[in-house]
């Protein structure tokens, strides 16, 4: 579902927990930026586009105000699995403790729509098919990537389950 009674709107994978958009384009001032984040609550950012890191985000991060991993992967073939999923493994333990993420890239459908396939997997102990299928029903048109859907239709249901159905 859209969201769009922020600042900036966004995609709500998870209610609360996991939120999906296209990247922080200039045009938004620093205090529009805290401002969204606040009030979605997000306490983690994922910059997934290159080149170049969120610079804004990257400040907040480097000074604790917000948990911000630059993660830069191509629109493509996908090199980076394992580090990839520890990645999602890691920002689905901070959902768990209580934290809510923010995954972006440049339109907001295959890179973050991938890390977010990911982290639900962690937190339902749902399957890569179901994953996939999670993240397109919040996020129409998500995972067009047919490399990025091959790839997580490949993975099995996590075996621990994290967060309650």
């Amino acid at each position: 579902m859209k969201r769009t009674d922020g600042s900036f709107p966004v995609w709500e994978i998870i209610p609360g927990q996991l939120y999906q958009r296209g990247k922080m384009f200039p045009r938004f001032s620093p205090e529009l930026k805290l401002q969204g984040l606040a009030h979605y609550g997000i306490t983690h950012a994922v910059a997934l586009a290159p080149p170049k890191p969120d610079p804004d985000l990257e400040a907040w991060g480097n000074a604790d105000i917000i948990g911000y991993t630059h993660f830069p992967i191509p629109d493509g073939l996908l090199h980076t699995q394992p580090q990839l999923l520890e990645l999602a493994s890691d920002l689905a333990d901070e959902i768990t403790a209580g934290g809510c993420v923010l995954t972006m890239c440049n339109a907001g459908r295959n890179r973050s729509g991938l890390l977010s396939a990911l982290i639900v997997r962690e937190l339902l102990g749902l399957s890569g098919i179901e994953a996939v299928e999670h993240v397109q029903l919040h996020r129409p048109r998500a995972l067009a990537n047919p490399g990025f859907v091959e790839f997580l239709l490949q993975l099995p249901a996590t075996e621990k389950k994290i967060y309650g159905k």
